[in-house]
Parts: C-alpha cells; structure tokens; sequence
C-alpha cells in the first residue's frame, strides 16, 4: 500500500480528530439517544480528510449532499487513516454515492482503493472541472449496521483474530462493521473495524481479548493498543489467556 501523503500535514492530525471525538462526549450523549443506521463506511486517508469532507458537504451538479462522521481513527503507520461514515444529508440511510476529491485530472487518490479493498466500488463520474471536481461512485459493502451517537464505541482490530474477539465477549456485545487494510511495518494488515454495544457506562467500555492457541494475547493486544488512541490495557501476561481491553471516550464526530 503506498502510504505516501502530501507535504505539510503531521500526525498531530489524527490527534486533533480523536481529542475532538471526546470532547463531544457529553453533547453526543445528551442530543442523541436513539439507534440510528451508520451508512457507507469508508477508510480515508487522513491527507485527504478535509478533501472528502468537502465533496460530499458540496459535490456540485446539483447532486445530494452527504454527511460524513468519523468513527475511528487509526494512528500513522505509513499512513494515518480515518474511518468514517458516510450518510445522506436529507436522511439517515446509506448514501446512494461517495464523492472522492480529485487531484484536478479526473483521478482520486489510489489509497482509497487499497485501504477498502473488500467493498465494489461501480460507475465512477466526473462532477466539475479542474481542482474543484469530485468523483462521484457508488459504494457496495455488506450491511453496516446501527449505533447510538454518543454511546456506540469503536475499535480496529486485526481481522485475523476477530472471530475470537467476538466469542471472548456476550453476545451481541461486539460486531463487525466494515474489513479494509493498512500497512504496517513491510506488509499490508487486513484490518476489522467493529462496534461495542453500549453497557450503560458513559465514560469507559470494557471488551476482552482472547486468542486460543499458539497466539499469545499480550502481542495480540499490543498490536490493539497501537491501532487505537482510545484503548488503554489492563491484566496483561505473556502466559495468560485472556487480556482486558478498557475502551474509553473517543465516539463518532456529530
């Protein structure tokens, strides 16, 4: 994956938009109660942030605008990423098409492609001329669910190791929202993002790691850590089965 991003932007960036995430906490929490779907999601690289906002707010030829909502953000690998969701302005159900900015010759940035390599991306469109067109494309991706603004935590984790994730928890407590990929050290890392349910904790959300087999959780739980600015670790050891993973404030940008 080519993680190469444009000049003039550090990681401080992602640390703005996950400070932000928590201080909306309290706002969050009181203006939105109810369960409400996510949309598209989408990886986006965080060069290119302001960029997507700003062609789905205002993708020009009269075509609906979109909200976009970050969800997570992973810290700089290569590349920092922010996964978002992508919802129609007018309504609260998935968007019928993604806007993508342009480098002004009628391309979008390749990385968009390999970071969300699982989802069909069909009948790309040129809206506009020059540096202000965006590409218009519909987006096809497994059902992403519901959340509750304010409430729903989310958190990456390695795809491989999920499926266990998910059966160290209750049911229902963690669920799979959307697969992409990032690269770490030399290799490219398929990634899930999932949700947790709300517990009826405001502040802290509290999952377990479990990984049976030859795979000790201390790394796998390392590896959680350095995925999430929001995850701080609790009853680590090499030889345990389990690790305790408490999920803390950062929450979708309302």
């Amino acid at each position: 994956m080519n993680g190469t991003g444009r000049p003039g932007v550090s990681r401080a960036r992602w640390i703005r938009v996950a400070t932000l995430c928590g201080a909306l906490l309290g706002f969050a929490a009181s203006a939105h109660a109810a369960e409400q779907p996510i949309g598209i999601v989408i990886g986006v690289p965080m060069w290119e942030l302001d960029g997507f906002v700003r062609a789905n707010a205002a993708p020009g030829g009269n075509l609906p605008a979109n909200d976009v909502k970050v969800l997570h953000v992973t810290p700089e690998f290569n590349s920092a990423i922010a996964t978002v969701a992508v919802t129609p302005r007018e309504n609260d159900r998935a968007a019928e098409a993604v806007y993508f900015p342009t480098y002004g010759n009628g391309t979008m940035a390749r990385i968009y492609r390999q970071i969300n390599a699982a989802d069909a991306w069909f009948f790309p469109q040129l809206i506009g001329e020059g540096y202000t067109s965006v590409l218009k494309v519909k987006v096809e991706q497994p059902y992403t669910g519901s959340y509750v603004p304010g409430k729903t935590r989310f958190m990456m984790v390695p795809w491989d190791a999920m499926s266990e994730i998910v059966a160290a928890n209750p049911p229902g407590r963690i669920r799979l929202v959307h697969r992409q990929w990032a690269r770490i050290g030399g290799g490219d890392i398929a990634l899930a993002l999932v949700a947790i349910a709300p517990s009826g904790r405001l502040a802290v959300e509290t999952v377990t790691i479990h990984v049976p087999g030859q795979v000790y959780p201390l790394d796998l739980a390392r590896l959680i850590r350095s995925l999430n600015p929001n995850v701080t670790l609790q009853g680590l050891h090499p030889r345990a089965a389990t690790a305790t993973a408490m999920v803390d404030v950062q929450l979708p940008v309302e």
